[in-house]
């Protein structure tokens, strides 16, 4: 809940790309931008550099810059680009790229259990980030589809959250 409080974070929807967007050494780039960037198509950045469809949070030490890399193909539902813009934050804000002494959040980066580990806590994150039962309380939400609408969520992710707030 530090992070809510440290964004002023006090209604929802959550936009993650605001929050990227404010930080001085955070910078969001898209799929397609790196492609172009580094002289390769969209499917090597996803399969050699994220390897991952979604995105990736990397981390240059000797600029001690943040790039948070998005997929927005059209494949990608905007509920997801936004859980995992989140997901990426997690990443960043809770320092596991300088903890870990590694410049991305990757299975070959990092033993099993310890990517496992991270990989749990940044869902965790970016669910009570985008869809926090606190505020939700406040703003009396009473079911998983009001939570999708207006969290900007997926339906499953509006159901685990729902979960969650009624415990």
């Amino acid at each position: 809940h530090k992070f809510l409080y440290d964004f002023g974070i006090r209604w929802l929807p959550v936009n993650p790309i605001d929050i990227i967007s404010s930080q001085p050494n955070w910078r969001l780039k898209y799929v397609h931008q790196l492609a172009y960037e580094i002289g390769k198509c969209t499917d090597y950045v996803c399969n050699h550099v994220m390897r991952s469809k979604d995105g990736l949070a990397m981390y240059d030490v000797a600029h001690d810059q943040y790039d948070i890399i998005l997929n927005a193909g059209d494949e990608i539902p905007q509920t997801r680009m936004l859980w995992t813009a989140t997901h990426e934050i997690c990443h960043i804000y809770l320092g596991h790229l300088k903890n870990t002494k590694v410049s991305s959040i990757t299975s070959d980066n990092l033993d099993y259990n310890l990517y496992s580990q991270l990989e749990f806590e940044a869902d965790i994150f970016a669910g009570e980030v985008l869809a926090s039962k606190w505020i939700m309380r406040h703003l009396d939400i009473v079911d998983e589809r009001d939570i999708a609408i207006i969290c900007g969520i997926s339906d499953d992710a509006a159901l685990n959250r729902y979960k969650k707030a009624t415990e």
